[in-house]
């Protein structure tokens, strides 16, 4: 009996040690939770201090859960910094919107980054107006840093040297573009594959192709170049405001006084008394009829110089040879008025430097926003891609594709960079300031803009050496003016 009864007290004292011991372990779990709880609000507390402003247009659509998502990874990766996205309005017809109301915000000093805005020949250089007005910090001190020149080794010199401002640097390249020149394309559809491969490079070589080819009467003969800025780069020239200058020698000139535009031209008046370009078309103009647009998406164009055809294994593809130019267009800037500058540095760094970052900010999380099969992503639950995100962030580089065609940009861009067709340009960090002369330069453009017509002229010789005179009358204090300010900045 003495030994039943022990056994029965042994057992009714280890159930009461376990449930003693669990009581304990309970208790200790919810103490140390808890203290994880306050440890970790305290912290949220510290982080949401260090909320870098960053200032987008509206037209830039950024996802809240995605940028919360964003937020909470970096605090787990240690980053002691999150960032709000601010909008501001803007009105494609009246660039002055997005400008007036960014220029409130910096001189408010109500922001951290901001996206500097875009430029364009008929609204001249105010983005780079502001970098010399002082809104924008310099980067040249923090590219020299351990940190910096870690991401200045992720691009070409010539990506950091496109978007200088006056021999500085404002801002981190944007890599959203493949960097190929428009390509000539001939098609096999229409012209013999043979006779397609055998041209000489020569346009008026043109139209012994198109004899020969007795094309149908719904094929458009050919479809020219019209891109004055791409014609420009085409053969060593840049065309800053409608003046042509030579990228090797440095030199502005009167874009008819160069023997390329001469030719090209004669070229166009021939190809317009034959009839095989449409008479609608104008130089620096993409308007087309519903004839035109019925003929390109349906591809029936023989030769297509502007490159609508897009890639097609249907045609015999030329590539003519190309330069990098000059822009402030589409860039992130730091505010010199920030107080957060370094940590602005190291959001705007860890974007590049780290992939996984920017896929987050702009596709969200893979599995519940997106699908990825080689490094193609694929949006879900019917969200929808936006582009125009992807190509202000200017982080195309370090962020899925959306389609095969994009993927890889930056083998295709390393690629292109170091072939035959790529042109080393001495005037890539050179930017003509505007500032003082911009009713000149808006009255010589729109000068250049009506005489780029003369090619329809019934006396063609005569039309272009008229323009020709009136252009060098109205231009040659504008190209003296371009040549100081090239030898001025080196």
């Amino acid at each position: 009996m003495k030994e039943g009864v022990l056994k029965m007290v042994n057992k009714k004292s280890k159930k009461i040690v376990l449930v003693i011991l669990a009581v304990l372990i309970l208790f200790c779990c919810t103490i140390l939770l808890k203290a994880i709880y306050k440890v970790q609000s305290a912290k949220k507390a510290d982080i949401s201090k260090n909320v870098l402003t960053w200032v987008i247009p509206e037209s830039i659509s950024l996802d809240q859960k995605k940028i919360k998502k964003f937020n909470e990874t970096l605090y787990q990766d240690g980053y002691d910094f999150c960032v709000k996205f601010e909008t501001l309005e803007e009105d494609d017809l009246n660039k002055e919107v997005y400008k007036n109301g960014l220029e409130k915000v910096l001189k408010e000093k109500k922001a951290d980054i901001v996206y500097g805005g875009t430029e364009d020949s008929s609204y001249l250089e105010w983005v780079g107006d502001f970098c010399k007005k002082g809104y924008y910090y310099a980067l040249d001190d923090y590219l020299q840093t351990k940190e910096g020149k870690r991401v200045y080794q992720l691009y070409p010199k010539e990506y950091w040297d496109k978007v200088k401002y006056q021999n500085k640097q404002y801002a981190f390249p944007n890599v959203s573009l493949e960097y190929k020149p428009a390509a000539i394309q001939i098609n096999k559809d229409y012209i013999k594959e043979q006779e397609a491969k055998a041209w000489d490079g020569e346009y008026t070589s043109f139209f012994s192709m198109i004899e020969d080819a007795n094309l149908p009467k719904d094929v458009l003969p050919i479809y020219p170049l019209l891109d004055m800025d791409t014609f420009a780069l085409q053969n060593g020239y840049e065309c800053i405001y409608n003046i042509f200058v030579d990228y090797t020698k440095k030199e502005a000139v009167n874009p008819f006084s160069t023997e390329c535009l001469y030719q090209y031209f004669r070229f166009l008046h021939q190809a317009y008394e034959k009839k095989l370009i449409p008479s609608s078309l104008q130089i620096n103009s993409c308007a087309i009829d519903e004839k035109l647009e019925k003929q390109i998406n349906m591809q029936k164009i023989a030769i297509d110089m502007e490159g609508v055809l897009g890639k097609t294994d249907s045609a015999v593809t030329f590539y003519p040879k190309f330069a990098l130019t000059h822009s402030l267009s589409g860039l992130m800037f730091i505010c010199t008025s920030s107080s957060q500058k370094k940590k602005a540095l190291q959001l705007l760094s860890v974007l590049r430097e780290k992939n996984k970052y920017a896929n987050l900010l702009l596709w969200g999380e893979k599995g519940s926003d997106y699908t990825c099969k080689q490094d193609v992503a694929e949006a879900k639950n019917g969200q929808v891609m936006d582009y125009f995100s992807f190509l202000e962030f200017g982080l195309n580089e370090h962020v899925y594709a959306s389609s095969e065609e994009t993927a890889n940009l930056k083998n295709k861009n390393k690629k292109w960079l170091s072939s035959e067709y790529y042109q080393t340009s001495k005037l890539l960090s050179f930017q003509f300031d505007t500032d003082g002369i911009e009713e000149e330069i808006k009255e010589y453009q729109n000068i250049v803009e009506k005489e780029y017509n003369c090619w329809k002229e019934k006396d063609f010789d005569k039309a272009y050496h008229s323009a020709k005179q009136r252009i060098d009358k109205k231009g040659s204090e504008l190209f003296q003016e371009v040549n100081r300010q090239i030898k001025l900045q080196g």
